[in-house]
């Protein structure tokens, strides 16, 4: 609802919410029966217009935007992926993790072979050190401050380590 009480979104939709609109696109969920079962919901996202023409279709398990211009994280059947505020794919590759894309284009994902990668809004690697684990930034002193995608930890035989990727690890 707007300020003039008129609907933005309609309402014929289970979720959305003030967080879920952004440069005149939301992201809302519709409860839908799941597979192979009687009685059971689950929530599946899409994207609409704030005129409610549906961009995503309601396939979605997770929708996000972060902190990136006109790009959208999807999850669906646990596999990761980004598009742009139009529907568009940025591009083929998917994941089996990832973070949003942070405002200056840089994301954090995990490959298939169970490594992490840092990399940017046309899906390039940008740098190339991989690493066997991922955490989110708030858990680590040592990443609690601006620039910081994510900690990250790499093993060896020698050596356990945390790191925090920042812009440092790309300029």
């Amino acid at each position: 609802i707007d300020k003039t009480g008129k609907y933005i979104i309609d309402t014929q939709y289970d979720t959305y919410g003030e967080n879920r609109i952004r440069n005149g696109v939301a992201i809302v969920g519709k409860h839908q029966k799941a597979e192979n079962t009687d009685d059971e919901e689950i929530t599946k996202y899409g994207v609409i217009s704030i005129s409610n023409d549906i961009i995503l279709n309601f396939d979605y398990d997770y929708l996000s935007f972060g902190y990136y211009p006109n790009i959208i994280e999807y999850s669906k059947e646990d596999n990761y992926g980004f598009f742009d505020y139009s529907g568009n794919k940025l591009f083929d590759k998917e994941y089996k993790v990832a973070t949003y894309f942070y405002s200056d284009g840089y994301a954090v994902v995990g490959t298939e072979d169970k490594k992490f990668i840092l990399i940017d809004t046309d899906g390039n690697k940008l740098w190339e050190k991989e690493f066997e684990g991922i955490g989110d930034k708030k858990d680590y002193e040592f990443c609690k401050y601006e620039g910081c995608y994510a900690s990250v930890s790499y093993y060896s035989k020698e050596n356990y380590c945390n790191y925090c990727i920042n812009r440092k690890h790309i300029n």
